[in-house]
C-alpha cells in the first residue's frame, strides 16, 4: 500500500480539502466579546443590526453627506446629547421599536 502523495497543484489541494473532515465544526453564531473591543485610538467598536430599510436610509444619508456611515451615527448621537427635544423624540421612538 502506498501513501497518498502530498497535494501539488491548486486542484489537488482543493480536492484534498474537500475530502478531509474539518477539525472543528463551523459555528453559526459568533458571540460578542465580554468587553467592548477598543481600537488603537481609544474608540470602541459597536455593532448595530439594522433591517434593510434602515440600512438603506443610513447609507443614503452617508452618501448624500459624502461621509462614512459611522460619521452619521456619531452625529446623530451628538444631536441627542445637544438637544433635549431630539433626545425626547428618540426615547419615544425607541420605546415604540421594542
Amino acid at each position: 500500500m502506498t501513501a497518498p502523495r502530498p497535494p501539488r497543484s491548486t486542484a489537488d489541494k482543493l480536492a484534498a480539502a474537500a475530502t478531509t473532515p474539518a477539525t472543528t465544526p463551523p459555528t453559526a453564531v459568533r458571540h460578542a466579546a465580554p468587553t467592548a473591543p477598543r481600537n488603537g485610538d481609544g474608540t470602541i467598536k459597536f455593532t448595530v443590526h439594522l433591517d434593510p430599510d434602515r440600512h438603506r436610509a443610513l447609507k443614503l444619508l452617508a452618501l448624500d453627506a459624502s461621509v462614512p456611515a459611522s460619521t452619521i451615527i456619531r452625529a446623530l448621537i451628538d444631536l441627542t446629547v445637544d438637544s433635549p427635544e431630539i433626545r425626547a423624540q428618540v426615547h419615544i421612538n425607541a420605546s415604540a421599536d421594542r
